[in-house]
Order: C-alpha cells, then structure tokens, then sequence
C-alpha cells in the first residue's frame, strides 16, 4: 500500500512540475508593455536580417540564495528599423536561459528551446510546443530544423563514454517532422557543442579528430575531408570545432583557417600574428574583434596589415546575409560584407579608405 502511494506520488509530481513549466510560458500582462533596448539595458540573444530578440531577466527574490537561482526571463522582438522592442514571451528558468537555442524567422515567429521541445511564439504573441525531443540534447536551431544529439552511450572499449549519433529534425508548419529526420554523423563520430555544426545554405560542417564532416541537407550526401597538419598543431585542430563557415571558408576556433574544399590550411596564428580571435570569414576576408574594434583582415595576403573597421562598444558583433551588425547601445549598424581589404595606408602617412557603415532606421 506504501509503494502505491509513494507511486502516487511521484506521478502526482511529475504531473505538476510539467503543468509549472507550461505555465512559466503564459503571457502575464494583458497589454504587455514594450521595451526601449537602449533605455532597459536588455540582453540581445538573437539577430536575423530583419529582427533582433532580447530578454530581461528578473531574479525570482525566494530562489536567491539557492545552489541554482531562478529568474522570470522576459524576451522581447523588434524590427531592426524601429526604436521600440515588443514584448513576446516570458519563461522561468536559470541564469543565462536563451544564450542558446533561440532563432527568428522572417514574419517575426520566435523559435526557442525549452529542456527537450521546441516551441514557437507567433508573432501575435500565442505561443505552441511541438512533441519532445526523447533522449537527445538539442544543440542548434534554424528556421527549418534542429540538430539534436541523441544522447551519449557507453561502450565496453576501453574508452568509455562515445558520442551519439546527430540527427537533423526537419520543421513542417508548427512541427517537428520525426519521419524525415535525417542522421547527419553516425555514433562515435562527434560529441557537438552548442555552436556546431556550422552552416552555409545546405550544408552543414563539423571538425572530428583532424577531419572536416560535411552533411547536404538537400541530398543526404556525407563527406569527409582531412586536414593538413603542416604546421605540426595536429592536437589543437584534432580538439577544435568550426566555428564559422561561408561554403568557401572554413574557421576553426579563432585562428586556424581552412579551403572548405581541401582542407588545406590558408591561415593560422602559428606563422601569421594576424590570425587570432577570429569569429567570421566572407570572399577570404577574415573578421576579428581585438581591443573593442572590428577589424578585417586579407587571408590570402599575409603582409597586409588589419584594416581597423569600426569600435564596437558592445559585444559580441552579430552576423548576418548582409553583413555584420553592431549594437551601439542606442541603435544599430551595419558593416556590409566586404568582397576586397579597404586600402590601408596610415603606415606610410596617408589616409586609410572608409567602410561606409549604414545606421539601421
């Protein structure tokens, strides 16, 4: 009778903890009110073409001084042209909830990731959950899919724990399409971080052991290439993860940088100080953020010197088709991708080209 009851229980507080956590997503202000970026001093986790999505985060004052704090997160969207950011959703959570796992796309419709379900906050403010994701961590999200590794296994092989295999689950209207997912990397090949794999149109990338992985989303295909280890740094790059990736050019961390296509290495701080804290690459030009400023750097040119682009007051710089955008603390900028190094001649007494910047507005 005891067991039953304690059986009881536990579904009694299952049950619970579920309805809690549907309800943490309820809006609960009638007529929300909206948020000035520059005035609140709001986070920014999330930057498209045409939007950018924030969040305040409120510390619930009775879990202050718990082992993990709680706080209300309140997430905000605005159109890059307006001043004014509007209420969207709100979620209860640790400190730091939606660093990740939050995307937007064209008509203003918020993805974001709650434990293991996707859910959406429509532009008119409802917001819908998809089934869960069972055994796997969801590590990326995009308009049309999630990467999702399903889990870790133990292995009886001398070497303990090996990744799962990665799947990618296609998104149809407000769901997740389980029977069109496809398994981008079988199991032991990678243990994916919450900024893999990489993506440039339909092509997804990762770094294992020394070798690039590409997945096409359209045709399934799955390819590999090595990665030259003239340099002798095969450890760094074996432990390294791609971290931007423009079909042409592939980043590996902060200072290595690869041909996509053959895995020779283009760049790397080992013989050219340049090529350090790296976060972006368009048409071989390189972009760097070192003392508060944007620079951009000549891949292909090692004796070209950093061209200085513009300071950036707040990090990080946010990427995206058109360029990369600054957030200024009262507005935002655009960097327009560049296709050639502006002419940099301060060395020599005269003056460097300008970068013309367009204030979104």
């Amino acid at each position: 009778m005891r067991s039953r009851m304690t059986y009881l229980t536990g579904v009694a507080i299952v049950l619970l903890a579920s309805l809690l956590a549907r309800q943490s997503l309820a809006v609960e202000e009638t007529n929300p009110p909206r948020i000035r970026p520059d005035r609140d001093k709001s986070k920014v986790v999330c930057v498209s073409d045409d939007w950018a999505v924030y969040r305040n985060s409120e510390l619930i004052e009775s879990t202050r001084f718990n082992r993990g704090p709680r706080f209300i997160h309140r997430f905000y969207r605005q159109q890059l042209s307006e001043p004014d950011a509007n209420f969207a959703f709100r979620i209860v959570g640790g400190a730091g909830w939606g660093d990740h796992g939050v995307t937007i796309k064209p008509d203003g419709t918020i993805f974001f990731v709650d434990h293991h379900t996707m859910n959406w906050c429509d532009p008119d403010g409802t917001v819908r959950s998809s089934a869960e994701v069972r055994n796997g961590m969801i590590r990326r999200v995009y308009v049309d899919g999630i990467v999702v590794q399903a889990g870790s296994r133990s292995v009886n092989n001398g070497k303990g724990i090996e990744a799962a295999r990665a799947l990618f689950i296609p998104i149809k209207g407000s769901n997740l399409d389980f029977e069109h997912e496809l398994e981008i990397a079988p199991a032991g090949v990678k243990s994916l971080q919450y900024d893999e794999p990489a993506r440039h149109g339909d092509v997804l990338t990762w770094m294992a052991e020394n070798t690039l992985h590409f997945f096409n989303l359209q045709t399934g295909a799955r390819s590999t290439i090595p990665v030259d280890d003239k340099n002798g740094a095969e450890f760094s790059l074996r432990n390294a993860s791609v971290s931007a990736f423009d079909g042409d050019t592939i980043l590996a961390g902060s200072n290595v940088v690869l041909d996509a296509k053959t895995g020779n290495r283009l760049a790397s701080n080992w013989n050219d100080k340049r090529i350090n804290r790296l976060f972006a690459t368009r048409s071989r030009i390189a972009y760097r953020l070192k003392d508060g400023q944007l620079d951009a750097i000549d891949i292909m040119h090692p004796n070209r010197l950093a061209v200085h682009l513009e300071v950036v007051p707040t990090e990080p710089v946010w990427q995206n088709s058109k360029g990369l955008l600054i957030w200024t603390g009262t507005e935002w900028k655009l960097v327009p991708w560049l296709t050639s190094l502006p002419r940099e001649d301060a060395e020599q007494g005269g003056q460097p080209d300008r970068v013309t910047l367009i204030v979104i507005s």
